[in-house]
């Protein structure tokens, strides 16, 4: 039967430790990967219908925006969003910001 190794760190061995933690936690948030955008459909939408936006690393998002105005949207998955057209947006390209970087569609989504 084997049994857990423990330990108990005291002292300098301590804030060493505790200091190791907040270095790594930090480096794994200033290394968030970018997003990416592999597509949308449909391609052409008209005010009230939803989009659905794919690709990749959709975590934390922090917008989503249409020809560079804001848009409603949902994060349904980590590689799907779903945006809402409202009226008075025009026709341009996607683009999802999150901690790691923004993303831009590569073709514009056309409204009608």
């Amino acid at each position: 039967m084997s049994r857990p190794i423990t330990w108990r760190a005291t002292g300098a061995v301590a804030v060493v430790a505790a200091a190791l933690v907040l270095v790594g936690a930090a480096l794994a948030a200033s290394h968030a990967t970018k997003p990416l955008i592999t597509g949308f459909t449909p391609r052409s939408a008209k005010p009230a219908q939803t989009v659905m936006v794919k690709g990749e690393r959709f975590t934390a998002v922090k917008s989503v925006t249409l020809d560079g105005k804001a848009v409603s949207y949902k994060v349904d998955s980590s590689k799907e969003i779903t945006i809402t057209i409202a009226s008075g947006d025009k026709t341009g390209k996607i683009e999802v910001k999150t901690a790691g970087g923004t993303a831009m569609s590569k073709h514009p989504l056309t409204i009608t």
